[in-house]
């Protein structure tokens, strides 16, 4: 007795059968049918790319110090690698140490909400 080998046979979802949006696939052979893919929506509003640049944070201003330091000291190693390098440095730091980068990053985060408002007011007054 000869055992047949199995079809492939696929079947759709049931959500696209219910829909209707079931069509036959093109192609060589094909015998299978395809579900039509609806195309994503984009959520969220876009970027006002002329308003002020975020606050950097106080391992951001450590980082943009010490990039040249660690390349320098290790020329041999990838960008990935050079970034692992200054976390921890980072982390080895204690908070005295921290403390000039985490005073910069509180003055970005000032220097953000004013021009961040001052951005908000001239949006407004150019819209009326």
């Amino acid at each position: 007795m000869a055992r047949s080998a199995p079809t492939k046979v696929a079947k759709a979802s049931t959500a696209a059968v219910k829909t209707g949006k079931v069509t036959k696939a093109s192609g060589r052979g094909s015998k299978v049918s395809a579900v039509e893919k609806e195309p994503k929506t984009k959520r969220g509003k876009k970027k006002d790319k002329t308003g002020p640049k975020r606050a950097l944070s106080a391992y951001m201003f450590f980082s943009k110090d010490m990039r040249k330091t660690v390349q320098e000291e290790n020329p041999d190693v990838s960008f990935g690698q050079i970034g692992r390098l200054l976390g921890d440095r980072w982390k080895g730091l204690n908070e005295t140490e921290k403390a000039p980068y985490n005073a910069r990053s509180e003055e970005d985060k000032q220097r953000f909400a004013r021009e961040k408002a001052n951005h908000v007011d001239e949006a407004s007054e150019s819209s009326d």
